[in-house]
């Protein structure tokens, strides 16, 4: 089965899949937060997955910002919604970062990486779902 990665923020979501033998990590889409249930439930409809793994952006000082409280509320959320998903929270610092320079590597010009903000969150989400790879 598949396993699927979200870079949450307050208004969009990035979205990574795997194969089903859990090898690679795709980006998938970026979709807004306010529809992000609705459309967990119609993937598991159409390509079942048995792992969520939520980006969570562990800090560097003892002070927790402000997008932890929701990822938490968030998780538990899932949790209580897809009950028969496993929930994993991945430490997700440095993704949005890693995912910007990899724009600029594949050649994407800055006019193109700020019209398609949400490519960032798709390719943050692959990474987080990537290193969850790495770590199974």
């Amino acid at each position: 089965m598949r396993a699927i990665a979200l870079d949450y923020g307050l208004k969009r979501t990035g979205i990574a899949t795997t194969d089903p033998m859990k090898t690679i990590a795709s980006p998938l889409e970026t979709v807004d937060t306010s529809n992000l249930i609705e459309v967990l439930h119609t993937m598991l409809d159409l390509e079942p997955f048995d792992t969520i793994v939520l980006g969570y952006p562990n800090q560097t000082s003892s002070h927790s910002s402000n997008i932890v409280d929701h990822i938490l509320i968030f998780a538990k959320e899932l949790r209580n919604t897809f009950a028969q998903v496993h929930i994993e929270l991945l430490d997700e610092r440095y993704t949005s970062s890693l995912a910007l320079e990899t724009m600029i590597q594949a050649g994407s010009k800055k006019k193109h990486r700020i019209k398609q903000q949400g490519n960032i969150d798709t390719i943050s989400a692959c990474i987080i779902l990537q290193d969850y790879l790495n770590k199974i």
